[in-house]
């Protein structure tokens, strides 16, 4: 784990937020209120510091979600060098639009970046679907 995701890591820590091994939820990144325009810089800043991203978008309602959701957690630590970040629709409903979504609005939805470029977005992982693409795009 490089410096600077240990230094992410321990300040979410310090600060309350909910954090394991390569995985913060988006709360972390915001300082304060979190409006649209806040919210859209902070995950723009979130893309520029990580090479290896994974963003997952979804809902605590969602079956999908929560099985995507899990998959994370499963792989979390077979991965240390890849920042899986959680965003959660109730809490950020509008980035739920065209420019995140792109092909259809359903959820979840797992965007895959490499050096800040995406490489491919999915819909419901399973944990073997997951660790397919982790190993096609990160290893």
């Amino acid at each position: 784990m490089n410096l600077c995701k240990k230094i992410a890591l321990g300040l979410a820590l310090v600060a309350g937020f909910q954090a394991t091994a390569g995985q913060l939820t988006f709360d972390a990144f915001l300082k304060g209120a979190a409006n649209k325009d806040m919210a859209f810089r902070a995950l723009g800043e979130v893309v520029k510091k990580y090479p290896k991203l994974v963003i997952y978008f979804g809902k605590k309602a969602c079956k999908y979600c929560v099985k995507t959701e899990q998959s994370i957690t499963t792989l979390l630590a077979q991965y240390p060098d890849v920042m899986f970040v959680m965003i959660d629709l109730a809490k950020y409903p509008f980035f739920k639009n065209g420019a995140v979504f792109k092909t259809s609005n359903t959820v979840p939805k797992v965007r895959f970046l490499l050096n800040g470029i995406e490489v491919t977005i999915t819909d419901s992982l399973t944990v073997a679907e997951l660790k397919a693409r982790l190993n096609q795009y990160y290893r």
